[in-house]
């Protein structure tokens, strides 16, 4: 298959040492079915804490499934899939989530660290 989705939950904070990844899947098939089969291994790999109020139980994840989603779904349709092999990926560490496209920036463009920069915005898959 030529686009692949990889998701792993890390051990810890990093990637070093042996026995380090929890959990992990190779998703493969149409972007719909990636895109609902990362989402299921995230809600698996995740926390939800909750609490009881007068109407129920309400749950608190450590983060929000709609701002997943999207970054996921930016992930997906804006990789750069010329390269063949070329992969989105899901980490899942204990303090934070990573989700890396493949490609480069769009048109080579560096991207600074500093909060100031503002890019112009250009599709790369305009379709």
């Amino acid at each position: 298959m030529h686009n692949r989705l990889f998701c792993t939950r890390w051990n810890g904070l990093t990637k070093t040492g042996l026995d380090e990844a929890r959990d992990d899947r190779e998703i493969e098939g149409s972007i719909v079915n990636q895109l609902i089969r990362t989402l299921d291994f995230f809600e698996a790999n995740t926390h939800k804490r909750w609490h009881k109020e007068s109407t129920g139980r309400v749950e608190e994840p450590d983060y929000n499934i709609l701002a997943i989603q999207e970054a996921l779904v930016n992930a997906i349709i804006y990789g750069d899939y010329t390269e063949l092999g070329s992969k989105v990926c899901l980490d899942i560490y204990d303090d934070r989530i990573e989700i890396s496209s493949p490609g480069i920036a769009y048109d080579n463009q560096d991207i600074p660290k500093n909060v100031d920069f503002i890019a112009k915005s250009k599709r790369r898959n305009p379709i």
